[in-house]
């Protein structure tokens, strides 16, 4: 009966309570089984009912306690309400058992059994109530022994003592046991409160918990119920060993995951009690491994960049190889370094701009800065770099990481551009935009000076005859002539041959003093380059600050303009800007304004003057001739100069070659003469172009005859040589305009591969009054019988003329007097005609 007992915490209350019930209960039994076969023997019959009560409530009472089914408290107060019922049910048996003599032994144990119930279940007010009891049981026993004679009065003292004492000792007993208890309750109530949080806590948890206790699993939370058996069965078997490892892998929600273990191991109610967590690590891994992998990735990146990365805070935590191998340093001897150390002293405000961005960003602001900063390498050189720099967040934590590019290259690029574009690369002189700053800052301290524009005359035509090495020579000693000998002066190159000089004057005596006896008198004698003696003569545009403008853009616009003026009128020439010098430019720039429409809207007009052979009058073939709205020594000198010739040429090529194409088809074999400049066949683009349009149209080289002037011809003959055999190998007909003014020697004549020779209209115009050009006259027709070319005369305006001609053995005639220039469907009514002739 006491084995149990060894099992229980006195001082846990609710375990002392359910074994004492358990206890009285067997008790009962015990005295009910007892008070039966007492009787039975002694032949008390009636007693024997309350005993059987007291069996069968006894037996109903410990069935109620082992099943749990109602609560200790419950149990306590049926079992006193039942044993009053006994106990009143045994007095009464007692009163009416007539034979018995001494009072009945279970009222003995009864009593006290309801008195220790009453007691335990609550002493504050079983005390009185037991009193009460006591009063009533003693006083039923009194009457009893008064109204039956049934008991001695010695024995009713006896129960009256031992029932008093018993009150009163269990009272103090109780309450000591339940001032105890008090404490019990609140101990357990802490502990009922601190298993529900736990058990809230454990269930919602977002990760595993597991209870170990004497190393059986009894608890696994709602996190961990996903697991299968075998998986659980796994996990215990691993939870319950002396060593536990870190990990643990399981099958859980269907995946394989890994879980972190950590354990707790306690003492617990006697007991060993193990609490496992268990983390499901398996992202934080995957993370790990990600965040691993860009780690990898990063430093991949960053070693093999072709750029700069270093990451910093306000010394280097991290530089890449690419920039290392760059600056000329090792690892060790760059990390850990103040990061402006690398930037050389003497570029301070560039290294004050980045110290503020860096103390900016230590302050917590997120920049994105763009620098072009100077670094010295290890060997002390200095390189340039462009440098973008970025703020990294971690955490709480703000580091910069900056992208760094080597620029030195292109740095010495820039210093190369801003020479080409402020500076001759030949001579090292400032170009226009260096002169124009400096024009400004004279204009902003109110100096008067001039501005004159020098161009050399022919520079082109010295390419060609001494070569364009002389010829860059012959431009550094102008300039050394010039520094040379010109003080107090501002010297610039803005073209190929076209110098500017700045000079402050006092007025324009002194500003033609510089210019006649100073500027000009610098090429009064010619320059020898490598044993040639190369003549130079200069044209000269100036313009003067105040009166010419108070813009320096302008001041030197106003001299070119005058340059363009002098070279209008000649070599040698001087042209000082005035408003008449503007309305000339103006002039000529609305000349220039409609010439580009005329090209772009293909205004221009092609006419066809016929030659014919002298002796018979026929047809012999034409010259193409532009018509504009000008007369064509108003507008084609303009388009020389302009550089619009070349485009001039295309277009109207490409209206004669289709004419001539047009008049192939229809029987008519006519052959065009082209006035080419020299300076456009020998460009290989153009000839290439010409040679193209010629195969687009499908003519025959031999439908066109190419004229070129003497004079070009002899400004390089050997070169010029050379252009004609190419044109004459391709089949195309050669003729030289203006022959006789051109001073070209019988030996270069012979070796020309021409086919005729046209002598020059102002030779013609003068027969037959000036006998001189009679006799040159006829000595040229001589030469082209000699040479075996055909002499055709140009500009025949009379019959006098004609007739003259026809005389002296020229081949062919053209001019007015045989016919004015012809549409092309005049000239094949002209050539109709003239072709029957014979």
């Amino acid at each position: 009966m006491f084995k149990s007992l060894k099992n229980i915490d006195v001082e846990n209350y609710y375990d002392l309570r359910h074994w004492l019930i358990g206890f009285l209960i067997k008790i009962f039994f015990a005295i009910g089984v007892f008070s039966f076969v007492e009787n039975y023997i002694n032949g008390y019959y009636y007693n024997l009912i309350p005993d059987s009560f007291i069996v069968i409530g006894a037996i109903v009472l410990y069935y109620l306690y082992k099943s749990k089914k109602v609560s200790d408290e419950t149990l306590a107060s049926i079992g006193v309400y039942f044993t009053f019922l006994i106990a009143y049910l045994g007095l009464l048996m007692y009163i009416i058992e007539i034979p018995q003599e001494d009072f009945p032994a279970i009222f003995f144990w009864i009593f006290p059994v309801v008195i220790v119930i009453y007691t335990l279940k609550n002493p504050d007010w079983a005390f009185p109530r037991n009193l009460l009891f006591f009063v009533i049981f003693i006083t039923t026993l009194i009457i009893a022994e008064v109204l039956f004679k049934k008991t001695s009065v010695h024995m009713l003292i006896i129960f009256a003592f031992v029932y008093l004492i018993t009150i009163v000792g269990l009272y103090m007993y109780a309450k000591y046991v339940y001032a105890l208890q008090g404490k019990l309750k609140e101990k357990h109530k802490k502990v009922l409160e601190n298993e529900q949080k736990f058990r809230a806590l454990a269930e919602n948890a977002p990760i595993g918990i597991a209870v170990i206790e004497d190393r059986k699993l009894i608890y696994l939370n709602r996190y961990m119920f996903p697991l299968k058996l075998k998986e659980k069965k796994t996990l215990e078997k691993i939870l319950t060993q002396d060593y536990i490892p870190d990990e643990v892998e399981l099958k859980h929600q269907g995946k394989l995951k890994k879980f972190l273990i950590s354990k707790a191991d306690l003492d617990f109610d006697k007991k060993q009690i193990r609490i496992i967590t268990l983390t499901d690590i398996s992202e934080e891994i995957k993370l790990r491994e990600e965040i691993d992998k860009a780690k990898q990735f990063f430093q991949n990146i960053a070693e093999k960049s072709p750029i700069g990365i270093v990451i910093y805070k306000q010394t280097i935590e991290y530089i890449n190889k690419k920039f290392l191998d760059t600056i000329g340093y090792r690892p060790q001897e760059v990390i850990g370094k103040y990061v402006l150390d690398f930037i050389p002293d003497e570029y301070a405000e560039i290294k004050k701009q980045l110290k503020n961005a860096l103390e900016l960003r230590l302050k917590g602001e997120s920049l994105d800065v763009n620098y072009i900063i100077p670094i010295k390498t290890k060997d002390g050189v200095i390189k340039w770099f462009y440098l973008t720099a970025h703020t990294l967040k971690q955490n709480s934590d703000l580091k910069g990481m900056a992208v760094i590019i080597d620029i030195t290259e292109q740095k010495k690029l820039e210093e190369k551009i801003f020479t080409l574009e402020n500076l001759d690369l030949d001579t090292g002189l400032p170009n226009r935009k260096i002169l124009i700053q400096e024009a400004d800052f004279l204009i902003k301290r109110k100096t008067p000076f001039a501005i004159v524009v020098i161009d050399i005359n022919g520079f082109v035509e010295i390419q060609k005859i001494y070569g364009k090495e002389k010829a860059k020579k012959l431009i550094k000693e102008i300039v050394n002539r010039l520094q040379t000998n010109l003080s107090n002066i501002i010297l610039g190159k803005i073209g190929m041959d076209r110098f500017v000089v700045i000079k402050t004057i006092k007025d324009s005596k002194d500003l033609n003093q510089f210019i006649f006896q100073k500027l000009l008198k610098q090429f009064e004698e010619p320059f020898v380059i490598n044993g040639s003696t190369i003549p130079v003569t200069v044209n000269l545009g100036i313009s003067v600050y105040p009166q010419d403008g108070e813009e320096a853009d302008k001041l030197c616009s106003n001299a070119e303009f005058a340059l363009k003026l002098s070279k209008l009128k000649g070599k040698k020439e001087i042209e000082f800007f005035s408003e008449e010098t503007k309305n000339m430019v103006e002039t000529r720039f609305d000349l220039i304004t409609k010439l580009k429409k005329a090209v772009e809207q293909k205004e221009f007009k092609i006419l066809y003057q016929p030659k014919v052979f002298l002796k018979d009058h026929r047809f012999d073939g034409c010259e193409a001739l532009i018509r504009w709205k000008l007369p064509p020594d108003k507008f084609i000198p303009v388009l020389t100069e302009e550089k619009m010739l070349s485009i001039t040429h295309k277009i109207i090529f490409n209206q004669i070659f289709q004419q001539i194409r047009n008049w192939l088809d229809r029987g008519l074999d006519i052959r065009v003469s082209l006035n080419l400049p020299f300076s456009e066949i020998e460009k290989q683009e153009f000839y290439e172009e010409f040679l193209s349009l010629i195969e687009k149209h499908k003519i025959h080289a031999r439908n066109i005859v190419i004229e070129i002037t003497e004079t070009e011809i002899m400004r390089s003959p050997q070169h010029s040589l050379k252009i004609l055999e190419k044109l004459k190998k391709e089949g195309f007909g050669i003729s030289i305009d203006d022959f006789g003014i051109g001073y070209s020697s019988l030996s270069y004549l012979a070796q020309i591969p021409a086919d005729e020779i046209k002598i020059d209209i102002s030779f013609v115009q003068k027969i037959p009054e000036d006998k001189n050009v009679v006799e040159i006259i006829k000595i040229i027709v001589d030469i082209g019988k000699i040479l075996n070319m055909k002499v055709t005369a140009e500009g025949i305006e009379n019959k006098e003329q004609y007739e003259f001609l026809k005389k002296i053995g020229c081949d062919v005639g053209q001019g007015f007097y045989i016919s004015k220039p012809l549409t092309p469907e005049e000239l094949e009514k002209f050539y109709k005609e003239h072709t029957l002739q014979k």
